[in-house]
């Protein structure tokens, strides 16, 4: 069937653009929101050939609102706000200045799920988290390293725009 394409959904429109962006190979690759409005399985194949396209040498300069694909795509961060660099870094770099240097420990105690909060760098509470380890009751351990949408909300006091 035949269909203009402003009549395609905005999956299908997200898709046609970033065919369009990358079909000439360009050096440089500009993209904004790249997958916004696609499913998970669509999203996942699109950031698979970011990165091959990055890979290749490629320059690739993201605009996004999508954290999660930011930390994932990118070798640099920056936060902007009212127009100014509030930050820029690796999102490595970023975590680590601006998380916490804790584990959230789940574990049970008597059939309860118990959470304690422990810092690795301080004695007492690395002891106590190598003794809850070897006890063999820890259901789940969690880093507290920030989120770059954490640090955005942090750095900027306002959340992310849809």
């Amino acid at each position: 069937m035949h269909q203009r394409a402003g009549r395609y959904s905005k999956g299908m429109k997200q898709r046609l653009v970033f065919c369009r962006a990358i079909l000439n190979r360009p050096e440089i690759l500009f993209l904004d929101e790249p997958t916004s409005g696609l499913d998970p399985s669509t999203a996942s194949v699109v950031r698979e050939i970011i990165r091959e396209k990055r890979n290749e040498g490629a320059a690739v300069i993201l605009t996004t609102h999508d954290m999660s694909a930011a930390d994932e795509l990118c070798d640099t961060v920056a936060f902007l706000d009212q127009g100014k660099i509030a930050a820029m870094d690796t999102p490595r770099n970023l975590k680590l200045r601006y998380g916490t240097d804790a584990v959230k420990a789940e574990y049970l105690d008597g059939g309860v799920v118990r959470v304690e909060v422990l810092s690795p760098s301080k004695a007492g509470e690395r002891e106590r988290l190598h003794r809850l380890i070897d006890s063999g009751t820890v259901q789940t351990l969690h880093s507290m390293e920030a989120t770059l949408a954490q640090i955005f909300i942090d750095l900027t006091g306002r959340g992310l725009a849809p």
